[in-house]
């Protein structure tokens, strides 16, 4: 089976080719909807821990996850290492 990885920065149609891949039925994967879903579920008690106030309603509020990292962006590496193993 061929594996292929698509990146690039934000906004450059990555979103829109997986769903044209995933309509000709090729099996994909989105790393920015699973972290999405760790954000609703497993993740929210640990990054609400590292970022007191980022969780609303039991789900990561990414707007302010966002603001707060920012402000200080050299905890980045401290969120990736909490989400990038769940």
């Amino acid at each position: 089976m061929l594996r292929l990885g698509l990146t690039g920065s934000i906004a450059t149609g990555k979103s829109t080719t997986l769903r044209a891949f995933a309509d000709l039925g090729v099996p994909v994967f989105s790393s920015d909807e699973a972290v999405h879903e760790l954000y609703r579920g497993e993740a929210v008690a640990p990054v609400e821990r590292l970022f007191p106030g980022v969780a609303r309603d039991g789900i990561i509020d990414r707007t302010e996850l966002s603001r707060r990292l920012l402000a200080e962006p050299a905890r980045l590496a401290e969120l990736e290492a909490v989400v990038h193993p769940l």
